[in-house]
């Protein structure tokens, strides 16, 4: 479950997500709104008291023209009349308007207006305004800051209380054992901080995983007794059809139906042991080990050499590699099987061959080959394409795929219409014999340098 292709994202790990983007959005909202007061108050708020500075200034002139000029910490004043009053030199120069005396006089500015009194040049240190800007603006925002994450985090914590026993009980479910399931597995007791929603779960899960033990129970029962009452009768029909032809006093007519029974009862043999294999929840009781698949394929093709015995077609076996798989070689066998006899079934003439290569192994058919249509539906049970009357029960190929998408095999069909058949079961992990592979090589290479 943990390698599924979508990426999967925890309650907790969204719910940490969720309250740091709410605590970013605020926080950049608190800081914008800071810093347009701060432009505020320095932009606009500044120059319109140095206007009004001016005004109160121009009267003072009219009333008594010696009147002094402004000398505080933050206003300087400066008159400039037609009689020639001195002015400091970084003002000489300045037009009427706003200007920045940086860096004449750091973090200073200067207003400059003409009046009936004379020029008037008011220089106001606003390095002291972003003092207090920074004293009543960015320690405020600090400490709202500091109370919304606060606020924010102990949010946080309380809503990762609360998920947290659905969280325990996710992955004890995902962690679950089919095999042993106990009605009581789960008890709200278990996970901490339980709640309500919790004990519904748990009551439930419980009620499930005692349905599921029942299922699981009669299931296997049902194996053991379908293992034992179908595979004893068809022993039995295989053994008599043999003992038939041992005996070898049978009419031809008596001969060909003994040999029918025969390979019906083979058919049987390995549809009861493929459905069998299906009926486990899992692969358990199936030996797994490693194995050499070569051995596997000559086996089958060994055990369904009948199937072509009256037709004019080759079954062969082409060995690339010696290829090794760990895994359990009956269901191998049984998916090899399948298409080998599904192989022979539909062709009357030409070449059946099965290649062991590099990961694979393909059955490869001469026969009549499947539209684009029925490679769609190849799978689906008891669909015959169309091909009745060429024995079989529609399931051979259904069977094969289900074991390769429980044990990792994939399965891939490939044909055309009237040309052949290929079908190739890959193995993603498996070992080869170097020095049989390097055999086989040069065998090949010496066969095409003699054109045989």
């Amino acid at each position: 479950m943990a390698s599924r292709d979508v990426q999967r994202r925890g309650v907790r790990r969204r719910l940490f997500f969720s309250f740091a983007l709410q605590a970013g959005a605020i926080s950049l909202a608190v800081i914008l709104g800071v810093a347009g007061t701060s432009w505020v108050l320095q932009e606009s708020l500044v120059e319109r008291a140095m206007f009004e500075e001016a005004d109160t200034l121009t009267e003072r002139l009219r009333a008594d023209p010696l009147a002094s000029m402004p000398h505080t910490t933050n206003l300087r004043g400066y008159v400039k009349r037609s009689g020639g009053d001195q002015l400091p030199s970084y003002l000489a120069a300045l037009g009427e308007g706003f200007h920045s005396l940086d860096p004449a006089v750091p973090g200073a500015i200067a207003f400059v207006t003409r009046r009936d009194v004379g020029t008037l040049y008011l220089v106001f240190q606003q390095q002291n305004v972003l003092s207090l800007s920074l004293l009543f603006g960015v320690v405020p925002l600090g400490l709202v800051l500091l109370t919304i994450y606060l606020i924010t985090w102990w949010t946080y914590r309380m809503s990762h209380s609360a998920v947290s026993p659905l969280v325990q009980l996710a992955r004890r479910v995902e962690n679950l054992n089919l095999n042993r399931l106990d009605e009581a597995e789960f008890q709200p007791e278990q996970f901490a901080n339980s709640d309500d929603e919790v004990y519904v779960l748990t009551s439930a899960l419980n009620q499930l995983g005692g349905r599921i033990q029942r299922f699981v129970e009669r299931e296997r029962n049902f194996t053991r007794d379908a293992s034992h009452e179908l595979r004893s009768p068809v022993t039995v029909i295989q053994m008599a059809a043999d003992m038939l032809l041992e005996e070898g006093d049978l009419a031809p007519y008596q001969e060909r139906t003994v040999r029918r029974i025969q390979n019906v009862a083979r058919d049987m043999q390995a549809l009861i042991e493929a459905l069998l294999m299906l009926a486990r929840e899992s692969g358990e009781g199936l030996a797994v080990k490693e194995f050499k698949v070569n051995t596997i394929v000559a086996d089958e093709l060994d055990r369904y050499g009948f199937l072509v015995r009256n037709k004019a077609v080759q079954l062969t076996q082409s060995d690339r590699v010696q290829l090794h798989v760990v895994g359990p070689p009956s269901v191998l066998a049984v998916m090899v099987g399948n298409l080998i006899r599904n192989a022979c079934a539909y062709t009357s003439d030409g070449e059946v061959k099965v290649i062991v290569g590099r990961g694979f192994v393909s059955v490869d058919d001469s026969g009549v080959g499947m539209s684009e249509d029925a490679i769609a539906r190849v799978f689906e049970p008891f669909y015959r394409a169309g091909r009745n009357g060429k024995g079989g029960h529609g399931v051979g190929l259904t069977i094969v795929k289900r074991l390769a998408d429980r044990f990792g095999w994939p399965v891939e069909i490939q044909s055309e219409l009237g040309v052949g058949t290929c079908a190739t079961i890959y193995f993603p992990e498996f070992t080869v014999d170097d020095e049989a592979e390097k055999a086989a090589l040069a065998a090949s290479q010496s066969e095409a340098a003699t054109g045989t």
